[in-house]
């Protein structure tokens, strides 16, 4: 099993993991799912619980690079998945929310936007999001 680059070493399971028990923290809600592509799609869904009042900047900017990580290394960019898990994160960077994190939501998907490989229609996706 491959490890993704973060500051850990710890497999892309084990990274789901930590994010599902912070996120549960904070009070999203999950069900047990069989495959890696539906834990982070639940993780991504489970997102808007960072965008509240009051949360630390750098707590949400970790656990929306480490989603960005595992949508960079661990899912094929070129597979359908992937282009639902990009759409999905960045429908949820576009909610509303504090205008600090917006600052950050804008650095994330810049890291996104950069981690892609030229794959040009996830790109335009990333681009759009972060002009909007």
């Amino acid at each position: 099993m491959s490890s993704i680059p973060t500051f850990i070493d710890i497999s892309e399971s084990e990274q789901c993991e930590e994010l599902r028990e912070y996120l549960e923290s904070l009070g999203a809600v999950f069900t047990k799912s069989e495959t890696f592509i539906g834990e982070l799609k639940q993780i991504i869904a489970a997102c808007d619980v960072l965008f509240r009042e009051g949360a630390k900047e750098s707590d949400v900017e970790s656990v929306l690079n480490s989603v960005v990580s595992l949508l960079i290394v661990s899912v094929p960019q070129s597979s359908q998945e992937s282009s639902q898990l990009i759409h999905a994160f960045c429908e949820q960077t576009l909610k509303p929310k504090p205008a600090k994190q917006s600052l950050v939501c804008l650095r994330v998907l810049k890291n996104l936007f950069g981690g892609l490989q030229d794959i040009v229609d996830l790109r335009f996706r990333v681009y759009v999001t972060l002009v909007r």
